[in-house]
């Protein structure tokens, strides 16, 4: 397993139809154990989005 200190990340962009599908995934993601460090939030007011870890601590 890569060190993820040291090392590099991608970023995946998932799209959603909705606020709510957005709102929906991301308490799955909790549910499954993953962590939440951008709360579903409006960005640059046109984008509603959020940010997560999964259980390594990856973003």
């Amino acid at each position: 397993m890569p060190d993820i200190v040291q090392s590099s990340e991608v970023i995946f962009s998932i799209g959603a139809e909705s606020r709510k599908e957005v709102d929906t995934f991301i308490q799955k993601v909790e549910f499954a154990g993953g962590s939440i460090f951008g709360k579903p939030s409006e960005i640059d007011g046109w984008m509603y989005g959020a940010g997560f870890a999964d259980l390594d601590g990856r973003h």
